[in-house]
């Protein structure tokens, strides 16, 4: 009994083997070659609806459409396709689609009341930036604090867009705007400041090559700035150089321009 069962069981296997060879070396390529082999079209940059009735005029099957954002095309449009352009493929073959949904938009938050630096990294986690920002004064806000926005609060927009602000200056009672000092001679600069309600603070001197000497060449605060009135201004003002300086000055000026002799700063009497 035992040898009829393992022989029946031979049987069937060596039967089972044969058919697999005949399937995988006769049926299955005469099936695969019989089934018409055509080039696959490109989808990209096509509105969904014309991308299958491409699908469906080479007898092709759609399995799948999923959307993800993409600038770069409006909502609709085929992104991404498998299998790709110009594949050989086979009739029957599924078709996968990618379709964009459009620009990925995101909401303005609101930047009401924060500083600037605030305002900035707030912006930078929603994926946008910090536009120009504008001082003006303010009876309801503080100084420092922003009170307008250039795009309203939950706003829809694209990622990267700049958003402007203006920032409080606080009350404008009692408040002046610092003059532009800079290039003025020092002569005329506390009759400046007095017009203004402000005052001269400290006088720095430094040496200048490029302006003529006793002219302002900086100034705290900047000019525009708006400060309390009586507050005073420090400004710095060109000297003339000394001699050792102008030396210097020239000496640098004949490396730089690449002469083959330029003179030492000391003279060669002095460094006997």
């Amino acid at each position: 009994m035992k040898k009829q069962r393992l022989k029946k069981l031979f049987i069937i296997a060596a039967v089972f083997v044969l058919f697999v060879l005949a399937m995988d070396k006769a049926v299955m390529p005469f099936y695969v070659n019989s089934v018409k082999s055509i080039e696959m079209p490109n989808l990209i940059g096509k509105k969904l609806e014309e991308a299958k009735q491409i699908i469906d005029s080479l007898n092709l099957k759609l399995e799948n459409v999923t959307e993800r954002h993409d600038a770069r095309f409006p909502a609709g449009y085929v992104i991404i396709q498998n299998p790709r352009p110009q594949m050989k493929i086979k009739e029957g073959r599924r078709v996968y689609l990618v379709v964009s949904s459009g620009e990925q938009k995101v909401e303005v938050p609101s930047l009401i009341g924060k500083s600037v630096r605030e305002a900035k990294l707030t912006l930078e986690k929603f994926g946008l930036r910090l536009g120009a920002v504008e001082y003006d004064f303010s009876e309801d806000f503080p100084e420092g604090a922003i009170f307008s926005q250039s795009i309203p609060e939950k706003a829809k927009v694209s990622i990267g867009t700049p958003v402007s602000v203006v920032v409080s200056l606080g009350d404008a009672e009692g408040k002046t705007q610092v003059p532009n000092l800079i290039g003025i001679p020092l002569s005329k600069v506390e009759r400046i400041l007095n017009e203004a309600g402000l005052r001269i603070g400290k006088i720095v001197y430094e040496p200048s090559s490029t302006v003529l000497p006793n002219t302002v060449i900086e100034q705290f605060p900047r000019p525009g700035f708006f400060v309390a009135k009586g507050s005073s201004v420090d400004i710095f003002v060109a000297k003339e150089l000394s001699e050792m300086q102008k030396t210097k000055l020239l000496r640098i000026e004949c490396l730089n321009s690449h002469h083959l002799y330029c003179p030492p700063i000391f003279p060669i009497s002095k460094m006997k």
